[in-house]
């Protein structure tokens, strides 16, 4: 069999041979006859409570077994040589592989067999939740060679090797041989081990080999201890990260890692140790980052394991997905390079867009609208409001100046987004504390976003709204129904190890912070009152469906007065109260309402707008309009548009063998608007191209059409819809007009 970096040929004396040393040019070595197959193991990795025997077996004839029990591989020189089935009676990590001379050696195999009564004191825990076994070489992948006389070096020591030196709150180095390696970074302080999760129920899970760092923030490292026997506490609980790369074995992890949540394949991922939440309750940066999911934005998938390092109990664990380009790139579906941003300074990428949009903040006045428009083409800001939110109800001490993480998609469309990251601060004992403050008067990133952007009144008013949405609105991801639901679920999850979760959060954090917050929040000027309460036909409803007859109504909500302002065309209603909209206007949502024509001949321009009135009632192509889908039209004959598409064309188009459609869009806009806008934005989806005109001019086209297409005028070329594309149309901004207008669009299919 051929495998991968490994060529096939003939000798110098014409005997066929495998060659792992490529000799491009010159004449092959000796090679090797061939590989030697994988051991086989009797018994797969598990729990276990009565003692058995494992075998262990190669396909190879006249191969030699070596095994080892102490994490180190097996070589020739090094381990036992099998001779017979092994008795297993308490936690051990066996490592075997096959050996023949001449022959290439097998792989190593690892298996873990976690016997918990083994284990003094720890047993229920053990039971209480998956395990995750790190194997490898003690004195070369974990700590240092603690043999008299050994030589010790950075290099050739492992991850929490710490040699030398003493502790003033932090590590000195006393100068000389004397190193610390978590205090490093990078790959040349990455070390070969193999991870293994098993589960205490069933034994499933999965087995890889990969690389480990230690992983830490720049406060944490020089206060790690090194601790190689017994159960860690602080400061000797270290934290890990794991890189699949296929130098160790699979390229990534693919595995159900974190049930409930919708991925199963990683670059990397982090054993955290909650340094600031170590023991009781452990959960409060997991909460967090989940509560962050639930207002709707990206976050850290996580769960829990108990960690041993050739076998033995260090202490249970959070383990999460890490902030990386890679992680980015999956869940926001991008093939872009990210940049990634932390407290500590630039992680993947470069800074040019993050100084840039910070250079932006402190040197323009986001109070005047031009600019507060341009800063938001540079961050997400309702990712940033509620990322702002979620940190300031939970009150995280150690937080704006520290833990926070950002990433930004390096393309036009590119804007910084905000991740939970350490959030053990959170939630602690005192209810009432205050970071607003500190987003107010501290120097440091986010207080400078901050500052800058709640000088704008819309930036205010999102505020307002993103509190009404998740303390106020039934369901919403910050109401003590909700706040309870994913304590509860995440107590459940570490029970076995935390039988007496404190209950601090759900007794009074839970109770007590939403009102503290909201005063916090009105002294900020960044909530005034609740918004008023929707009823249909005299019942509560915040959306939904509704029929014919039904009857809307609203009041104010308790505790506030005022006059009702309401729209019914999508406006902002305090247009017409004060004129404070300057954010961003939707003109034209993506399921406005679409009149389509599928052209058999040519009917001329005036379809384009600005020749109106235009009858277009007999434009009804893809009708009747699909309910549930976002407002596009066009047709999916396999798979990847079909939630897009409200206006179905396959008959039309496809059946029919048409290639375009016409497309007319009338919205309105209003003198209150007119006077505000002064740029102009086009977002578009499209498969596989189109020309859009505003009341008959036309404004752009996608670059991959040339001149102004016919009837019957095939696209030039293809181009699949990765998402969403902007153009600039601000040049155009004196095409809209008072009343109503036409947007349209000539779509076409590639030929």
């Amino acid at each position: 069999p051929q495998k991968e970096n490994i060529s096939y040929g003939l000798t110098e004396m014409d005997v066929e041979r495998y060659f792992a040393l490529l000799t491009p040019g010159k004449v092959n070595g000796t090679g090797f006859p061939g590989f030697v197959k994988d051991t086989k193991f009797s018994v797969n990795r598990g729990f276990y409570t009565s003692p058995f025997n494992v075998a262990i077996t190669t396909d190879t004839d006249g191969a030699t077994i070596r095994y080892t029990l102490n994490g180190t591989d097996p070589t020739l020189s090094n381990g036992i040589t099998y001779t017979g089935p092994i008795g297993i009676n308490k936690t051990i990590c066996i490592r075997a592989a096959a050996f023949k001379p001449g022959w290439k050696s097998s792989n190593i195999d690892t298996q873990t067999y976690i016997f918990p009564a083994s284990h003094s004191g720890y047993q229920t825990a053990l039971n209480g939740l998956p395990a995750i076994s790190l194997v490898g070489d003690a004195a070369r992948v974990f700590y240092y060679d603690m043999t008299a006389g050994a030589t010790v070096t950075p290099a050739n020591s492992g991850v929490m090797a710490i040699y030398g030196g003493s502790y003033n709150d932090v590590w000195i180095s006393s100068g000389g041989s004397s190193f610390n390696n978590p205090m490093q970074r990078g790959i040349a302080f990455e070390r070969p081990v193999s991870a293994e999760l098993i589960s205490p129920l069933d034994n499933s899970g999965f087995h890889e080999d990969c690389g480990i760092r230690v992983h830490g923030s720049e406060w944490m490292r020089p206060r790690y201890r090194m601790q190689p026997t017994g159960y860690w506490g602080y400061p000797y609980k270290f934290s890990f990260r794991l890189y699949f790369r296929d130098e160790y074995g699979s390229p990534k992890l693919e595995y159900p890692l974190f049930p409930g949540f919708d991925t199963d394949s990683f670059d990397s991922i982090v054993l955290r140790g909650g340094h600031n939440d170590i023991s009781n309750p452990f959960v409060r940066d997991e909460l967090q980052r989940r509560l962050h999911k639930d207002m709707g934005h990206i976050a850290c998938s996580g769960t829990f394991a108990n960690l041993l390092i050739n076998g033995e109990y260090k202490g249970y664990y959070n383990i999460t997905e890490h902030i990386s380009e890679s992680f980015c790139q999956h869940w926001y579906n991008s093939k872009q390079a990210w940049d990634v941003m932390t407290m500590s300074g630039i992680r993947e990428g470069d800074t040019v867009k993050w100084d840039n949009m910070i250079s932006f903040a402190q040197t323009r006045n986001l109070s005047d609208s031009a600019n507060y428009l341009e800063m938001l083409k540079q961050i997400d800001v309702v990712n940033f409001v509620d990322y702002l939110i979620l940190q300031g109800f939970g009150g995280n001490w150690d937080w704006p100046q520290n833990n926070w993480s950002a990433a930004c998609e390096r393309s036009s469309e590119g804007r910084w987004r905000f991740f939970i990251w350490d959030a053990e601060g959170s939630m602690d004992g005192d209810v009432g504390r205050n970071r607003m403050g500190e987003l107010s008067s501290q120097g440091g990133y986010l207080s400078i976003l901050y500052r800058a952007l709640k000088a704008h009144p819309d930036f205010r008013q999102l505020w307002c709204d993103r509190m009404q949405k998740h303390f106020l609105e039934p369901g919403g991801a910050l109401t003590e129904a909700h706040l309870n639901e994913r304590f509860n679920e995440l107590k459940n999850e570490v029970i076995g190890v935390i039988p007496y979760i404190n209950t601090h959060l759900p007794d009074v954090w839970f109770k007590q912070r939403d009102e503290i917050f909201f005063n916090q929040c009105k002294n900020e000027t960044l909530f005034t009152v609740a918004a008023p309460i929707l009823m249909l036909n005299g019942g509560i409803r915040s959306g939904g469906n509704a029929w014919p007859g039904d009857v809307l109504s609203m009041s104010n909500a308790p505790d506030a007065i005022g006059t009702i302002y309401y729209t019914l065309d999508g406006t902002d209603p305090r247009q017409g109260v004060d004129s404070l909209l300057s954010g961003n206007i939707t003109l034209v949502p993506e399921n406005a309402n679409k009149n389509i024509f599928v052209p058999s001949s040519d009917i001329g321009t005036t379809w384009r707008g600005g020749n109106e009135p235009f009858v277009d009632s007999g434009w009804t192509a893809g009708t009747p309009v699909i309910p549930g889908k976002t407002g596009g039209l066009g047709y999916e004959r396999d798979t990847g548009y079909e939630s897009m598409i409200s206006y179905n064309l396959l008959n039309e188009m496809f059946v029919n063998q048409k290639i375009s459609a016409y497309v007319r869009i009338p919205f309105s806009v209003t003198s209150n608007q007119k006077s505000l806008i002064n740029s102009l934005t086009l977002k578009v989806r499209y498969d596989d191209g189109f020309v859009a005109y505003l009341n008959g001019t036309k404004v752009t086209q996608s670059s991959n059409i040339t001149g102004t297409p016919t009837w019957n005028s095939w696209n030039q070329a293809g181009h699949e819809s990765s998402g969403w594309e902007t153009f600039d149309l601000s040049g155009n901004v004196n095409q809209l007009k008072v009343g109503t207008n036409i947007l349209a669009f000539h779509a076409l299919n590639a030929g």
